[in-house]
């Protein structure tokens, strides 16, 4: 064994071991990409820098063997700087997409890709969990999706792009119940105002996360817009009922035929854990209720969506009024991690996001690159 100091903390390691097992070890994090315990260290990436205290050198952690009497700092304001030019070069030569487009530019932000893989692939129980991970209602959505995310197909640059809403609607159509088991009720609950898509959403992926939900509308059925501004042609009822029916038989609790006034607001608040106002457009009743307000809706953080009043939170057209049924939806999936951070005693951020590069259009010249992994078939609408 060997002793060794990390951020002044005194350790004891086996002989060979890496600084940065060492760090770990010893409960400090160290960035780290190119590593693999299972490879040999190439000390590509130099993120995972840390400093040797003997002469304020940078080495890369991966690397190097803790020694007899090394001392090591983890963190200081020039290893994150090292730390930062070494991942804006390795960016500066990165070409590809983390992320394809389509799922960039999907409201919801849906494993589109992955989506199409498993449908190809045959697998059907696989897709569904993927796709309702993020969207409550793909064979709604399959049918009146304006689908950003097909304007931005790098397949339209060759030929057309893939029809991705009418693979959603499949996935929703082939499959009647919903594919997760709700957790354990957490003992919290929540309220949702609203049973629009967006309130519907919301209370289906925290149902699903053990938060006891219930959902209050002024009318005697769910909803929404979904129901009263949609041609039945486009929208069959039973196509929307059938996917109401699945959110509402995780354990949601349908409050009908409820009206919502200032006073009720108050009583609600005081009731539950937290509250989701998604009730639609913003009316004067609303602007009553002591939010901040301004021209177009409810004031709510960008990414949390919680308001000026803590615990309360607000989604869909309460916040600006849209007639893409996918934003208020994906809306609905967001807001329940912010609530879930929040109940959890956490500061609500929402939902987490991975770093994404893109690069742009296909050029001439990638378009035959591109394709090896793709099939000649035409576009089926």
């Amino acid at each position: 064994m060997v002793q060794i100091k990390i951020n002044g903390h005194e350790t004891s390691v086996e002989e060979g071991t890496s600084v940065l097992k060492a760090a770990e070890a010893a409960g400090f994090t160290v960035p780290s990409m190119c590593y693999n315990e299972e490879l040999g260290h190439f000390t590509s990436c130099m993120l995972c820098l840390v400093k040797d205290d003997s002469n304020g050198r940078l080495i890369p952690s991966c690397s190097v063997t803790a020694t007899e009497g090394m001392s090591i700092t983890t963190e200081d304001d020039e290893i994150r700087e090292a730390r930062q030019t070494g991942l804006e070069l390795l960016l500066s030569e990165h070409v590809g997409d983390c992320q394809g487009p389509c799922q960039v530019a999907c409201p919801a932000h849906m494993n589109i890709p992955q989506m199409n893989r498993l449908i190809a692939a045959g697998k059907f129980e696989e897709v569904l969990k993927l796709v309702k991970r993020d969207i409550a209602f793909p064979a709604v959505l399959g049918r009146i999706c304006p689908a950003p995310c097909e304007g931005v197909c790098h397949r339209k640059t060759v030929d057309s792009s893939v029809s991705i809403c009418l693979l959603k609607r499949f996935v929703g159509d082939e499959n009647n119940l919903h594919p997760f088991e709700p957790l354990p009720m957490t003992g919290k609950r929540v309220a949702v105002i609203g049973a629009g898509p967006a309130g519907l959403a919301a209370a289906y992926y925290l149902q699903l996360n053990g938060y006891q939900t219930v959902l209050f509308d002024k009318e005697s059925l769910a909803g929404g817009l979904l129901r009263t501004s949609i041609d039945p042609e486009l929208l069959p009822a039973d196509v929307l009922d059938r996917e109401i029916n699945t959110i509402l038989s995780t354990g949601v609790i349908f409050k009908r035929e409820t009206e919502i006034n200032a006073l009720s607001f108050q009583q609600i608040k005081n009731q539950y854990d937290a509250a989701i106002v998604a009730t639609g457009a913003l009316v004067d009743e609303i602007r009553n209720w002591g939010f901040t307000t301004h021209q177009k809706g409810i004031e709510a953080e960008r990414n949390s969506y919680e308001t000026s009043m803590k615990g309360v939170f607000a989604i869909g057209n309460t916040l600006r009024f849209s007639r893409m049924s996918i934003r208020p939806i994906g809306q609905g999936k967001e807001v329940a991690w912010s609530v879930a951070q929040y109940l959890s005693g956490n500061e609500p951020k929402g939902e987490p996001r991975l770093f994404n590069s893109s690069f742009g259009r296909l050029l001439g010249d990638e378009v035959s690159e591109y394709l090896q992994e793709s099939v000649k078939y035409d576009r089926i609408n």
